[in-house]
């Protein structure tokens, strides 16, 4: 069953839908579930990258590069 809060918002994606065009029921469920294919995708990428990221340590190069592309020193 669906609880009121998810209820309501699945009555407004409905409601978007309907009022941008799409009225046939099967597209817009088609719709929402690659809406909810799409958001897991990237949770499960953002967290993998959040993973692969913790360690990591990036070191910054002294900043000596104006000096290297001003031969004269001027």
């Amino acid at each position: 069953m669906l609880t009121g809060e998810l209820r309501s918002k699945v009555d407004r994606l409905w409601t978007t839908f309907w009022t941008g065009g799409i009225a046939n029921p099967l597209t817009v469920i088609e719709q929402i579930s690659y809406l909810l294919f799409i958001k897991r995708l990237s949770a499960s990428q953002d967290s993998s990258f959040e993973r692969a990221m913790k360690d990591n340590v990036f070191l910054i190069p002294k900043p000596s590069l104006l000096s290297d592309a001003n031969p004269s020193g001027a």
